[in-house]
């Protein structure tokens, strides 16, 4: 009897097969993981039962010995092409099944809306007095207790926080030539003998006064899908809506 050499060769439909047992063993694997680390409630019997079965179709069965549950090879001679691929899809396995990743999740939704609506503010401000003078190809003179002083620019008097400033008189310096000349002066507000009435503002030259604000129709929602709706108020109002997601992964 003439023997046939056989030759090894791998059919899509092996390939496919293979890949099913693949995904299912992988998965049962990873389920029986996270039940074993109470990440997950899931029967273990029938995770056990799907492991088993893939097993078992590559030929791998799990008995009952007295000494223990051990595992044997069952061979199978009759078919050498299957037990080759078999066993090239073992080596992926052993490659490919890695252990279940344990992570920490924390995730949050904060949401807030802020409505303000301002009360009645005034602000005064107490102005200084300032003097300055400046300019060129001219003779200047002030009189100081009763007496002319030439070439000079004076000062201010200060009397009660007011300041006065000095007669200062002009004159060109040659006459017919060009000359510049400037000269100004702030008055500062009277210092104040006494407080404030509550209520009432300083007679200051800088005030500010805000009126009380006025709700109206100032409003704001926001909705569980996280969408702001703010409706604006009167005078003097503010609102303010905002929604913070994080996500955080140890």
């Amino acid at each position: 009897m003439e023997e046939k050499e056989e030759k090894d060769g791998i059919e899509w439909g092996d390939i496919f097969g293979h890949a099913i047992r693949f995904l299912i063993l992988t998965w049962s694997l990873s389920m029986m993981t996270l039940g074993y680390m109470g990440k997950v409630r899931i029967d273990g019997a029938f995770t056990a039962g799907l492991v088993s079965g893939v097993l078992g179709s590559y030929g791998i069965s799990v008995g009952n010995k007295k000494s223990g549950n051990t595992a044997k090879m069952m061979d199978n001679k009759s078919n050498k092409t299957s037990n080759k691929i078999e066993k090239r899809f073992l080596l992926l396995l052993s490659l490919l099944v890695t252990p279940a990743c344990y992570a920490d999740l924390s995730h949050s939704i904060t949401s807030s809306v802020k409505l303000t609506v301002g009360g009645a503010t005034t602000s005064a401000d107490r102005i200084g007095s300032s003097y300055s003078v400046s300019g060129t190809g001219v003779d200047t003179t002030y009189t100081s207790g009763g007496n002319a002083v030439a070439n000079g620019v004076g000062s201010l008097v200060i009397s009660s926080g007011i300041g006065t400033p000095p007669d200062l008189t002009v004159t060109q310096d040659v006459p017919a030539n060009s000359f510049s000349f400037s000269q100004s002066f702030t008055q500062a507000d009277a210092i104040p003998g006494s407080a404030v009435t509550t209520g009432a503002s300083p007679n200051f030259s800088d005030v500010t006064s805000i009126a009380g604000g006025t709700p109206s129709n100032l409003a704001g929602t926001i909705s569980t899908a996280g969408s702001i709706a703010l409706t604006a108020g009167g005078e003097n109002t503010e609102a303010v809506g905002q929604v913070i997601t994080t996500l955080i992964v140890d």
